[in-house]
């Protein structure tokens, strides 16, 4: 009985890790994911400064198209997986808490703006770098 307990734990152990390595049914591995994780923190950067939960401003716009362009430009598929998993990971989180958005002046939106663009474009610089270093191993 403790033989066959630990054949089937080995066995396990054995199977386990060649099995998460395969791809799911969108073609998705694990080592996608791995490879993925810094395109996915520099686009959850840039989700959460562009798609704000107390609403889009003006201001960041142009900013927002860059994004949306970057997101959807002709891209792998392992490469478009990591924009939509960034993204239903911001709107998870977002679902968890309830946030009270702060009347600004008109000065306070202009730099605030100022300030979430240059978030955003350089998270975006990040994100092109990410998407070249993917590319080499496409």
């Amino acid at each position: 009985m403790k033989f066959l307990l630990y054949a089937g734990f080995a066995g396990a152990l054995l199977a386990g890790p060649a099995a998460a390595e395969k791809p799911d049914d969108t073609g998705y591995s694990a080592e996608d994911a791995k490879s993925g994780a810094r395109l996915r923190a520099e686009a959850g950067v840039a989700v959460a400064t562009l798609f704000h939960p107390c609403g889009e401003p003006d201001g960041l716009t142009a900013v927002k198209e860059r994004y949306v362009a970057l997101r959807d430009r002709h891209l792998s598929h392992r490469q478009k997986m990591n924009f939509i998993i960034a993204k239903a990971d911001y709107d998870y989180q977002m679902s968890l808490i309830d946030i009270n958005c702060p009347v600004l002046t008109d000065d306070e939106r202009l730099e605030m703006d100022e300030l979430n663009a240059a978030v955003a474009n350089a998270a975006m610089d990040r994100i092109e770098i990410a998407i070249a270093n993917m590319a080499r191993t496409d």
